[in-house]
């Protein structure tokens, strides 16, 4: 099995209410949300349609750090693994 994960940019954040103060208002926390990550890819098929899908509806960010990492600069930061 396949897992792909892909960072994403310009994302929005989210608010989410966490529990109530002491006066009984919602209490809320910002969240930004940017990577996805889809499990249980069979087949290297199904990892570019899940990565096409992927890139239709969003802007996969761009590594903007010094070389020598996981990604070289300006490169798309995708990532497949294996997993049980």
């Amino acid at each position: 099995m396949r897992r792909l994960t892909v960072h994403l940019e310009q994302v929005k954040r989210t608010s989410k209410e966490v529990g109530r103060d002491d006066k009984n208002r919602p209490v809320k926390k910002d969240y930004i949300y940017n990577t996805i990550t889809v499990r249980n890819l069979k087949t290297e098929k199904d990892v570019n349609d899940a990565l096409s899908k992927i890139k239709s509806k969003n802007k996969i960010a761009k590594y903007k750090g010094k070389p020598g990492g996981q990604w070289k600069p300006g490169e798309e930061m995708v990532s497949v693994a294996w997993h049980n």
